[in-house]
């Protein structure tokens, strides 16, 4: 009797423990590479799902606010009030299979530990994806640039401080080129359609590209003497930053 009493115990505690490990979701969530098919989505699209019932995520369009989860499926309500619902095809340990339109769309668990470092999905520092509601003075397109290249600074932070080997740097809306060992300004015909998307209208976005345009003319960014490329893009933008500031 005692045998058997014990294994039903060591059940239960493998099956709960087997349980918590399957479910994280709780945390943050980034989209999955190897469905091909999914050609809307990109490595950029994430869903931060908080402890305190709050989210952030960009499906193509920022969005954030509370949400509430049941075995099947993710209840979000945006900042405006907007109700939607994810459905949840499968979870598994550091995976999470949502269903989204006609696919079956996979996401990739990642660090989300931020106490000791700023968190780079946070509302703050993502208010450069929110779209402008009218036209915008050249203090607040730098203001939208400003954020922008704060969020790049805390983007690779993270990288850094979690030792992540492979950030994705060209999914990201960004005017600005990443690659190798270097950065510049992307041409107007290069420029992300979701980029374009936050300005108002196209003379917004072609101001604040002027703006971009006159930092990268009159100053040269100085590259610190590191091989770790996460620390030389952080430095670039901090660059960029303070010269836009100035």
């Amino acid at each position: 009797m005692k045998t058997a009493t014990l294994a039903i115990a060591l059940c239960s505690l493998v099956s709960s423990i087997s349980c918590n490990l399957s479910f994280p979701t709780t945390s943050l969530w980034f989209y999955s590479t190897e469905n091909l098919e999914n050609k809307d989505f990109n490595p950029s699209n994430f869903l931060y799902l908080q402890k305190d019932g709050t989210y952030t995520m960009d499906f193509g369009k920022f969005d954030y606010g509370k949400w509430q989860k049941t075995k099947k499926e993710i209840f979000l309500t945006n900042y405006k009030q907007e109700k939607s619902n994810l459905k949840i095809a499968k979870e598994s340990w550091k995976t999470l299979h949502l269903k989204i339109g006609a696919f079956t769309r996979s996401f990739e668990e990642q660090p989300s530990d931020f106490k000791k470092t700023d968190n780079p999905f946070a509302v703050n520092y993502n208010k450069w994806r929110l779209p402008a509601t009218r036209k915008e003075t050249d203090a607040e397109l730098r203001d939208r640039l400003l954020n922008h290249c704060r969020f790049w600074q805390i983007y690779f932070k993270w990288g850094i401080d979690n030792d992540i080997t492979l950030l994705d740097v060209r999914s990201t809306p960004t005017p600005i080129k990443i690659y190798g060992n270097g950065i510049g300004l992307k041409k107007a015909a290069e420029l992300p359609v979701a980029w374009r998307s936050y300005f108002y209208d196209s003379t917004d976005c072609e101001r604040a590209g002027v703006l971009l345009k006159e930092v990268f003319r009159k100053h040269d960014i100085k590259w610190p003497e590191t091989k770790n490329k996460f620390k030389l893009f952080l430095s670039a933008f901090e660059q960029i930053e303070y010269h836009l500031d100035k």
